[in-house]
């Protein structure tokens, strides 16, 4: 857990690398600089004592990434324990309802780079358009998983009289998306979006997420 000014703690772990969310990964990372014992990072200066590599995305592409998740502990400590088939049936679980819930779900992820394969300076890169994917010179796997958040993410409030005045005019109106189906249910089922779209229009829509029909 983070206490004290996120500011500070920023400025003490500098960002050194990152990768934007697109849609192909369904996820952004970054890799932050972390302080030597008793040393500081900020300004570029002070001593590294090693790399720490976090990653967020659609949260079952963050699981499939992940080897072990973060416990409680004993004392109030948090702990590292193999990702076992129990653990992944309760985030499922988690996620159905969270998504259910009509929220958007994010899962959050982290590894320690070991200082030995990754000494301060290390030029961390995705490798060059030419590379074949999967040429990044840094792990995306053996992660540990944290755990997920969640968030409202409502339909913007114009957006039922837009879609009314389209059909309106004899336009059709289909729903692409790629978030995950779970959520898009519930979208349909609020009052706005019910008076437009009947149950056959819905399950008409294709998901890109997943590939499914809705």
């Amino acid at each position: 857990m983070i206490t004290g000014s996120v500011a500070a703690y920023r400025t003490r772990h500098p960002k050194v690398f990152e990768v934007p969310f697109n849609s192909v990964n369904k996820y952004s990372l970054t890799i932050n600089a972390t302080p030597a014992k008793g040393g500081d990072t900020s300004g570029g200066g002070g001593a590294i004592g090693g790399y720490w590599l976090s990653m967020k995305g659609a949260p079952e592409r963050i699981l499939e990434r992940c080897t072990t998740i973060l416990v409680d502990g004993p004392s109030g400590g948090r702990r590292e324990v193999a990702l076992d088939e129990k653990a992944r049936a309760s985030f499922a679980a988690a996620y159905e309802a969270l998504g259910g819930a009509g929220e958007r779900v994010i899962g959050l992820a982290e590894r320690h780079l070991p200082k030995e394969s990754f000494p301060p300076g290390y030029p961390f890169s995705e490798g060059t358009d030419s590379d074949a994917a999967g040429k990044e010179n840094y792990p995306i796997t053996g992660l540990c998983f944290l755990g997920a958040i969640s968030m409202i993410d409502p339909p913007r409030p114009n957006v039922p009289d837009a879609v009314a005045k389209c059909r309106s005019a004899g336009i059709k109106v289909i729903m692409v998306t790629g978030d995950h189906p779970v959520g898009n249910n519930l979208v349909f089922l609020k009052p706005s979006f019910n008076q437009l779209f009947s149950y056959k229009d819905h399950r008409r829509c294709h998901c890109s997420f997943c590939g499914h029909h809705l």
